[in-house]
């Protein structure tokens, strides 16, 4: 009997005859024809041991993400990795080359031997929607045999929006003779090394700006907090740079960065959890005197609504302002200055905030 397991998540196909070999099956797109070094896809993974019951809790829960690590000419190389929560915890990441040009064939996608069988496969076009975003999918469905009283049937979704993996969604049914197994690939979230494209919570979610892209040691923004207990200061310090390694203390945290990737609202604001009404766009702010050409992201998460503004001119955060308001209360974070080691270029240090 064949077994389910994380490995054999990448799936496709193409339209082929009954008991053809896999090797001779191409998938009906190219999911790596746009990839670019650093896109990235997150899905949730659930098994549940009795496919018939509903609102039962899965036997097997776990995380599977996947990232570009290289792109050439010949081939597009992912880093898979795995973090399994129930029903115990373990991690595990594995290297899959792929063909960067033409469509793989299911065996080179699926990791598995060139002679094994796929029957009765079928290509449509659908639609599938994620977190409110809707997917054109080539939906692809074949079954897979196992022993006298074994196979799976495999059902997926497959686009070319997702660089890389080109995973929307995977479902299986795997039937033996003791039962039958559901198991589900869900895409949660997906971007590229700048941005989030898809995505709902703090962890997934990437700020607008890099603030690591161009820092040097030394270069500081200074804020000041305003809200009903009343004020105080607060600064940010790029602490050391070595290669793409960024170390940024903010106020009392110590965050790492890297110059090359931009990071979650997670690691830059410590936000997590699911996010609602995100919005991103252009916007001018002006904070103390100063007008500034931002970008801006709304977000709610529980009780609390958010508002940031950030820009590249400034040094050591790329943070022009924030503001978060819970119910009638109200907490503004505004820069009052920026610099680097020579001193300020514009605004107030720290010091002379703190003489007032």
């Amino acid at each position: 009997m064949r077994t389910l397991v994380i490995a054999t998540v990448l799936l496709a196909a193409g339209l082929a005859r009954a008991g053809e070999h896999a090797d001779a099956i191409k998938l009906p797109l190219n999911p790596c024809a746009h990839a670019r070094e650093g896109d990235w896809a997150i899905y949730a993974y659930t098994a549940f041991q009795d496919a018939d019951q509903k609102n039962v809790p899965p036997n097997v829960r776990a995380g599977v993400s996947f990232e570009v690590v290289s792109v050439s000419s010949a081939s597009v190389v992912l880093l898979k990795k795995e973090r399994f929560e129930i029903p115990t915890q373990r991690t595990s990441e594995e290297r899959i080359e792929l063909p960067a040009e033409a469509a793989p064939t299911l065996a080179a996608f699926l990791r598995m031997d060139a002679t094994s069988q796929v029957d009765g496969v079928a290509t449509a076009d659908e639609d599938r929607a994620v977190a409110g975003h809707v997917f054109n999918c080539k939906k692809v469905s074949y079954m897979l045999p196992g022993g006298p009283d074994d196979c799976i049937e495999e059902t997926l979704w497959l686009s070319e929006s997702v660089h890389g993996p080109g995973i929307v969604g995977v479902t299986d049914l795997l039937h033996t003779c003791c039962g039958k197994t559901r198991t589900e690939l869900r895409l949660v979230a997906h971007g590229t090394a700048e941005r989030t494209e898809l995505g709902a919570s703090g962890e997934h979610w990437k700020v607008p700006l890099n603030p690591a892209a161009a820092a040097a040691p030394g270069d500081w923004s200074v804020f000041v907090t305003r809200e009903k207990a009343g004020a105080h200061v607060e600064t940010w310090t790029v602490e050391s740079v070595e290669g793409t390694a960024v170390k940024l203390s903010c106020g009392g945290r110590v965050v790492e960065l890297d110059a090359r990737v931009t990071p979650t609202l997670r690691v830059l604001l410590g936000v997590e959890g699911p996010l609602e009404g995100l919005v991103e766009k252009d916007e001018k702010k002006t904070v103390s005197g100063r007008e500034f050409a931002c970008r801006r992201l709304d977000f709610a998460i529980q009780e609390k609504k958010a508002t940031l503004w950030m820009c590249t001119e400034v040094k050591g955060s790329h943070l022009v302002a924030m503001r978060i308001t819970i119910g009638e209360q109200v907490s503004d974070f505004e820069l009052a200055g920026f610099g680097g080691k020579s001193g300020a270029d514009w605004g107030k240090t720290a010091p002379d905030l703190e003489k007032k």
